[in-house]
């Protein structure tokens, strides 16, 4: 590759210089590998230098691409069309402003390539050298007059994609000249929004000191503080947190980020948000608490803390169903138990009522569910029970080994 003299030779006794070999010229190869001598033999020779791919790429593209500046300035004085774009209207500039190449970029501008040139999709030089973090293109190209704003086809703005990518510096300079921090997604997403979303802690913290709003809301009503909770950003959360963000806001449809966490297992997340002052028995527009959302889809983690730090075990959702029961219904019989044993053993210890408890375990019984709560349960005393009128309400004053024992007799009598 690169054999200047066997090139030379070749041309010499009759080689088609714009020949194709799978729709690719030698200029272009040349182009593609850096050889800048070949390429000024062959444009010599008669090489076309517009000639295109079957994806309408020509040679400037391809050097433009590598970053190979003497070969690119070469094509320009021989006549290369610096707005040739291709399928996806992709320019040479759009290439060199993704890969980082700012002598390319200066010199590409310098022979005209429009700076806002827009792709298809409407993405700009602009958007490509921030969302891969090219601070010194973003630079070369905000000095020509790029517009720091433009939006693209889902109205991403460069800050947005520098953001979402946690590139601190794009997105410091982005700002200082002149980025709306405020900008809207199609889905109304801030920049913040794409920062939590990626767990990129010190761009939001950086947003956050420019003035970000840190309860932005996006079309389903979340802030930052629900897209990092379903995620499982824990760092972005505590940051959100330590700013101002409400621990308790909620969507459209009701549903806080403790909800969310829930929803998806993510026991850190949490943890902290009932550090910070969560509602536990908060309701989404399901009347469902993040118990409720945990059993669900069996979290067990989740579920058992939330139990331990006080979730109501009663709470009914809109079609009536208890946490227990909702685990039982979806299959997730193991967890089902545990709950109940958690719930008994809270309830034994504030002499509640353990009777809703049997009736589930007896509901997982008949449902062949598993009921297996280990080996060696020893009976530390056996439960007392107080029947008040005619209401049959039954109080267990009992620990946790003797409610596990109770339960299970129960099942063993259910049997009978």
């Amino acid at each position: 590759m690169g054999n200047i003299n066997l090139t030379r030779s070749l041309l010499k006794n009759g080689a088609d210089v714009n020949a194709r070999t799978l729709d690719i010229t030698p200029l272009y190869l040349a182009s593609t590998l850096g050889h800048d001598t070949i390429v000024r033999l062959l444009i010599d020779h008669g090489a076309s230098v517009d000639a295109c791919t079957t994806e309408q790429r020509t040679a400037l593209h391809a050097a433009s691409e590598k970053g190979h500046l003497n070969i690119v300035r070469d094509l320009l004085q021989r006549g290369a069309n610096v707005k040739a774009t291709d399928k996806l209207g992709i320019l040479p500039l759009h290439f060199s402003s993704q890969e980082g190449h700012v002598k390319v970029t200066a010199t590409l501008l310098d022979h005209g390539a429009p700076v806002d040139a827009r792709t298809h999709c409407q993405i700009t030089p602009l958007h490509l050298a921030a969302e891969n973090g090219h601070h010194e293109v973003a630079s070369v190209l905000l000095d020509r007059g790029a517009n720091v704003n433009a939006s693209g086809e889902d109205k991403y703005t460069p800050l947005h994609l520098s953001s979402r990518e946690g590139h601190e510096k794009v997105t410091l300079l982005l700002l200082n000249r002149g980025a709306c921090i405020e900008a809207k997604l199609y889905n109304q997403r801030t920049p913040l929004h794409l920062a939590a979303q990626n767990g990129q802690e010190t761009t939001a913290r950086l947003l956050m000191d420019r003035g970000a709003s840190i309860d932005a809301r996006d079309n389903q009503g979340r802030t930052p503080l629900h897209i990092t909770s379903f995620l499982g950003h824990k760092n972005v959360a505590l940051t959100l947190l330590d700013r101002g963000a409400q621990v308790d806001a909620r969507d459209v449809k009701q549903t806080t980020p403790l909800h969310l966490a829930s929803f998806f297992g993510h026991q850190n997340i949490a943890l902290t948000l009932l550090d910070r002052g969560a509602q536990m028995d908060a309701r989404d527009d399901n009347q469902r608490t993040p118990l409720h959302l945990a059993v669900h889809f069996g979290r067990q983690e989740v579920a058992l803390l939330l139990i331990d730090c006080g979730a109501s075990v009663e709470a009914l959702d809109s079609e009536q169903r208890t946490p227990v029961q909702l685990a039982s219904d979806e299959g997730h019989k193991k967890l089902a138990v545990l709950l109940a044993e958690r719930a008994s053993a809270r309830a034994a210890k504030a002499s509640a009522s353990a009777q809703g408890w049997l009736q589930t375990v007896d509901k997982l019984d008949d449902g062949n569910g598993s009921t297996d709560t280990g080996e060696g349960t020893q009976s530390a005393a056996q439960p007392s029970t107080t029947q008040q009128g005619n209401q049959g309400v039954t109080f267990v004053q009992v620990d946790h080994d003797a409610t596990v024992k109770y339960l299970l007799d129960y099942i063993k009598k259910r049997k009978r």
